[in-house]
């Protein structure tokens, strides 16, 4: 079956990459200190900020934009490098200007935790939207088994950098940031090389920079908003609780990563067609899209809350990060916020086939009230503070998406348009 290959495809693409920052976390999680890894962890949700202005002004409108054009096929990789050399002037803004909001806010924390984290966060800042745009684009063009190539690189050079840069003794906080950004170069070049051998022309498509960033613009304060909730709540905690409350935080993020590495591959190859469901006004086939992603994350996460929610001997991540469980139960509540977070993920995407971004950002700016204003219960809630917040940003998502997406159909289901095998 084509969607079942697709998706499988997504899933190992993801995991690749996945498992690339979670060496690099792993790495941070065990070689830095508490209060190390607290600034890491500022330092971090950064790095998510600066990313998301690239991918959401730019990138994420031309990926739209490819499936409006070409109905399907490799047609659409046509529009990979001009939308790459649009987004490279604002990533190479965006990154360097993260790096600066982190090193500001995490003073008095003193300059030699701060610079090396500062200057290898800004680099990885300009790098990972274009990697992931490489590999998206592969996802969307239908050949979803290719993606784990450029992926995979990415793993391999990260994982190769990891053990180069410890074995030659650099200071430890350069490693983390330091070995992903190399990891990322090496994933786009392999993914340009792969795009190059599958265009039959070579041929690329003209995008209009006016009305991509039109449309941009809405879709960087959609993504900027609970991006920014992440990095002012992470500075929040780090000033009311302490850099050490922030550091097993992010321990237990690290810990519940594989829960939404499962969602982000699953969403992959299932975002183009709810995308496509909201164009052709397909009901049945966006409900089957949300049904799937829902009750698949759903029974992973749940499993997983089983498997390492707690510390147990045949817990591997209890070894791997064991930080992360010091405090009793703080894990279990990272995955339930993990689960949160991505629950409904079709759903928005649905929102951008239909030109609901107004809509998305109303939806944004409550959820990330409610996230922000559990960061300021950290004094009480201390490590518990942002996977809460977590969950209240995605119980008023999944209401407010699930509500917004039921004016995108006909109040008559549609017959069901959705041929794929």
């Amino acid at each position: 079956m084509r969607l079942a290959n697709s998706i499988s495809g997504g899933l190992v693409d993801a995991g690749f990459a996945a498992a690339a920052t979670f060496a690099v976390g792993i790495y941070a999680a065990r070689f830095l200190a508490v209060d190390q890894l607290g600034i890491y962890a500022l330092f971090f949700a950064s790095f998510v900020l600066a990313t998301k202005i690239p991918r959401q002004l730019v990138l994420i409108p031309a990926e739209i934009r490819a499936i409006e054009r070409e109905p399907q096929g490799l047609g659409r990789l046509a529009l990979m490098r001009p939308a790459m050399r649009l987004a490279i002037v604002p990533a190479a803004v965006a990154g360097p200007l993260g790096g600066l909001a982190g090193a500001l806010l995490a003073t008095p924390a003193s300059t030699h935790v701060v610079v090396p984290l500062a200057v290898t966060m800004a680099a990885c800042g300009i790098l990972q939207p274009l990697e992931t745009h490489v590999r998206r684009m592969l996802h969307i063009a239908g050949v979803s088994w290719r993606a784990p190539i450029a992926s995979g690189s990415q793993l391999a050079g990260v994982v190769l950098s990891l053990i180069w840069m410890s074995a030659a003794g650099l200071p430890a906080l350069w490693i983390p940031f330091g070995s992903f950004a190399i990891g990322l170069l090496i994933s786009i070049a392999v993914g340009l090389f792969i795009e190059r051998r599958l265009s039959t022309s070579g041929a690329t498509s003209d995008i209009d920079f006016s009305s991509i960033v039109r449309s941009g613009s809405q879709l960087v304060v959609v993504d900027l908003l609970p991006s920014l909730a992440a990095f002012l709540g992470a500075a929040i905690v780090l000033r009311m609780a302490g850099p050490e409350v922030l550091g097993f935080t992010e321990a237990a993020r690290v810990a519940s990563r594989p829960v939404g590495v499962f969602a982000v591959g699953l969403h992959a190859p299932l975002a183009p067609r709810a995308v496509d469901a909201a164009i052709q006004r397909n009901r049945a086939m966006g409900l089957r899209i949300t049904r799937l992603f829902t009750v698949l994350l759903a029974t992973v996460g749940l499993a997983y809350i089983a498997y390492a929610g707690w510390d147990w001997p045949g817990n591997v991540m209890a070894v791997l990060v064991p930080k992360a469980y010091a405090i009793e139960g703080l894990v279990a509540v990272a995955i339930i916020a993990s689960v949160a977070q991505f629950i409904s993920e079709p759903l928005a995407s649905q929102m951008l086939g239909a030109k609901q971004e107004p809509s998305l950002i109303r939806i944004e700016a409550i959820g990330n009230l409610v996230r922000i204003g559990f960061a300021f219960a950290a004094p009480t809630l201390l490590s518990f503070a942002l996977p809460c917040g977590t969950i209240g940003l995605g119980t008023v998502r999944r209401i407010g998406r699930s509500r917004a997406t039921r004016r995108i159909y006909p109040s008559e289901p549609d017959v069901d348009k959705d041929h794929t095998q």
